[in-house]
């Protein structure tokens, strides 16, 4: 797997955040020392350093810090794919509300009005999933926290969960993230990095879009 400087994964957030600013999406391909890259061939491997670019796009269009932003990306997440996940986010910032669950919007709401501290933020989430997917966006180069959701889940269990099996205690959640954590040692891996390129893969695998023997 190809390993990526600091400097290219700045230049890549800069490229991706202009983007977004000026033209509302993620371009195809970012050119850098003289080399194209392919978004498509590697986005996976830095998914939360990509998509951080979308949640300070959030913050710039609607004035708003990007902490704030991003816990609202994460409050809204439970049960959203990422696509409509985003969507919602948006329309929440713009309007107050949205599609996502009641409690949900309430978090949302406490996290637009508060100080917009981390740890405010983490306790407003309250949630093992929200609240790690909150770090991962805002830290994505940090090896702390692991977001662990229903397709990591089905990563770990090489099956997909029951309905019993989504809902986590502390205890199973942590269990988890540490199994993430010490994968993601031995191949040299920031560990959100570990579960972004296996929640594609997974993905991909229950659609019906990967093939393997």
């Amino acid at each position: 797997m190809e390993k990526f400087s600091k400097e290219f994964i700045k230049d890549l957030n800069d490229y991706c955040l202009d983007h977004y600013k000026h033209f509302k999406y993620i371009p195809l391909e970012f050119e850098w020392k003289d080399k194209v890259y392919y978004f498509e061939d590697y986005i996976e491997k830095i998914w939360y350093a990509i998509e951080q670019a979308f949640c300070d796009g959030l913050a710039i269009k609607h004035n708003i810090p990007l902490r704030v932003s991003t816990g609202i990306v994460s409050s809204v997440s439970p049960q959203k794919e990422w696509k409509e996940n985003k969507k919602q986010a948006d329309i929440f910032c713009a309007t107050g509300d949205c599609g996502a669950t009641g409690d949900n919007v309430t978090k949302a709401r406490l996290i637009m009005n508060s100080n917009g501290t981390d740890q405010e933020i983490w306790s407003i989430l309250n949630g093992n999933k929200t609240q790690r997917f909150f770090k991962n966006l805002l830290y994505p180069y940090s090896s702390e926290y692991v977001t662990i959701d229903r397709h990591a889940i089905n990563v770990l269990l090489g099956r997909v969960p029951n309905e019993n099996e989504h809902s986590l205690s502390d205890k199973q959640y942590v269990f988890m993230e540490d199994c993430y954590k010490r994968t993601a040692k031995k191949l040299g891996l920031i560990p959100s990095t570990l579960q972004s390129i296996t929640w594609e893969a997974c993905i991909r695998l229950n659609k019906g879009e990967v093939y393997v023997s």
